[in-house]
């Protein structure tokens, strides 16, 4: 019948943002009319298509394996390139489709930001993991993430690899974990943006909350900033942080591909009696020399420092001999317990002799 047709369009009605946003469901922006329909209102002056794509990229995961999580169909027409935009709070949503066109503005209107509240709430107050790799996001991406990132009460994961964050991004990130926002975050990976001394040294502050023993960040257990634009200034900032206990599950920490010299490891060396739970640290493709893993060296043989560390990376670093028989030393005399790996490719000055001590320690370099 008639009713109840209508009856199921207006069921279908207020749960259709599932079909949008759901991370199995492939999203398909077509976002330009043929030729012919140019007085049409355009995709992004209408109320309907905006809510659809802001639900379509609200908290979908990357894919690598299977479809794309949001396809852009190319058609003929003056659009821009698709970038998939940051999530909004659903006040900020409700601004932005309030100035947009409707058939009937009065009747679909209140319906939309009624779902759209509800779509955001629920989807950020439930998601463990949230993945914005690869989408070209900047500092301005960051502060928009940074008002919606309190609405995520077991968010577990926050991939922002492979981006163009800036120093400014992360401290919109570092504001979001002062106010508590990434209490229960665990996996934080900022690989590959453009991330200098200053934007780490902000998120080291952060991390140390208002001085407490745990922190802003007490449940991290692996942080990614490799490929970034990291000194010494920030790299020591970081080891300050966890000198004071501020990462105290920290278990993973990636520092690769950036600008970190001796300076640093002598402070990662000082600061990682605090850090005992550190299981895996990389440093390749840095400026690290004989003093940086000579100091690490006698932390862990002084203070008994790295006891759990696993896995060391100190390749293409510009470590010579005396190094690594302070390393064998340190070994010999049962520092580092439980380290198996001790990466040491590609540092021109060193010779297989002065590797041989730490491999009769079993230790694989």
């Amino acid at each position: 019948t008639v009713r109840g047709a209508l009856a199921a369009f207006g069921a279908a009605l207020g749960n259709m943002q599932i079909w949008y946003s759901h991370p199995l469901v492939t999203a398909f922006l077509a976002r330009s009319l043929p030729s012919g329909h140019e007085k049409v209102p355009r995709y992004e002056e209408r109320g309907w298509t905006t809510c659809e794509a802001s639900w379509a990229a609200l908290a979908k995961p990357m894919s690598h394996y299977c479809w794309a999580p949001i396809i852009d169909v190319p058609q003929q027409g003056a659009v821009q390139e698709y970038r998939r935009p940051a999530p909004t709070t659903p006040a900020a949503l409700a601004r932005l489709v309030a100035g947009k066109r409707f058939t009937s503005k009065k009747s679909d209107l209140p319906m939309v930001i009624e779902l759209n509240t509800r779509t955001i709430l629920s989807l950020m107050r439930d998601t463990e993991k949230l993945e914005f790799a690869q989408c070209g996001w900047g500092d301005g991406e960051m502060e928009q993430l940074h008002e919606v990132l309190p609405l995520c009460r077991n968010l577990r994961k926050l991939w922002l690899f492979e981006n163009h964050i800036g120093d400014d991004g992360v401290a919109a990130l570092a504001k979001a974990a002062l106010g508590g926002a990434l209490s229960t975050l665990e996996d934080l990976k900022l690989k590959g943006n453009r991330i200098g001394d200053d934007g780490v040294q902000v998120l080291a502050a952060a991390m140390c909350g208002d001085g407490g023993e745990a922190g802003s960040l007490p449940s991290l257990k692996l942080l990614n900033l490799s490929s970034n634009r990291v000194g010494d200034f920030g790299a020591k900032a970081l080891a300050n942080a966890m000198a004071s206990g501020a990462m105290p599950s920290l278990g993973l920490l990636y520092l690769g591909s950036n600008r970190i010299g001796d300076a640093s490891l002598c402070a990662l060396a000082s600061a990682s009696a605090s850090a005992s739970g550190l299981e895996q640290l990389y440093l390749e493709h840095n400026q690290i020399g004989c003093t940086g893993v000579t100091a690490l060296a006698d932390a862990a043989t002084k203070l008994g420092a790295f006891e759990r560390l696993e896995h060391l990376a100190l390749d293409h670093n510009n470590i010579g001999d005396n190094g690594v028989r302070a390393l064998g030393t340190a070994a010999c005399e049962g520092a580092l317990p439980a380290c198996r790996v001790i990466s040491l490719n590609g540092n021109p000055l060193l010779s297989e002799e002065a590797q041989e001590k730490l491999r009769g320690r079993g230790v694989r370099t």
